[in-house]
Formats: C-alpha cells, sequence, structure tokens
C-alpha cells in the first residue's frame, strides 16, 4: 500500500444529503418534476453494472431518492 496513489470519487466523502436540500417552494418543486431523476439515475446504474464499476457507491445513494427526489 505504500505505492498506492489517491484518486479521486465520484462523490464527496462523508457527503450527507438531508431534505434540507429539497426543494422550498412550489417552483422548485415544479423544475425538480421535469427533470428526468429516474431515467438519469437508471442509466447509472446500467453503468455501475456493466462498465464503470467505481460508481456503484455513489449511484447506490442517489437511487434511495428515486421515490422523491425532490
Amino acid at each position: 500500500m505504500a505505492d498506492c496513489k489517491p484518486i479521486s470519487t465520484p462523490m464527496e466523502p462523508g457527503l450527507c444529503l438531508s431534505r434540507t436540500q429539497s426543494p422550498q417552494n412550489q417552483q422548485e418543486t415544479e423544475t425538480m418534476c421535469q427533470t428526468p431523476y429516474l431515467s438519469a439515475v437508471g442509466a447509472l446504474m446500467y453503468l455501475a453494472t456493466t462498465t464503470c464499476p467505481d460508481i456503484t457507491y455513489t449511484v447506490r445513494v442517489l437511487a434511495i431518492f428515486n421515490s422523491n427526489p425532490g
């Protein structure tokens, strides 16, 4: 391990997603409803399982919010 080099990760280590980051008013909610969140997470899930296993943890964290991405 002495010769290992650190690499960047697709997600900031220790990042905590919370309810305070969700839309706070009607306009933000409508904007979030127009965002294809489920499609994007699904495409990332496909990539994570087939070609890019390094993004698996990040995709898992994002998939937690599939029922209410806002």
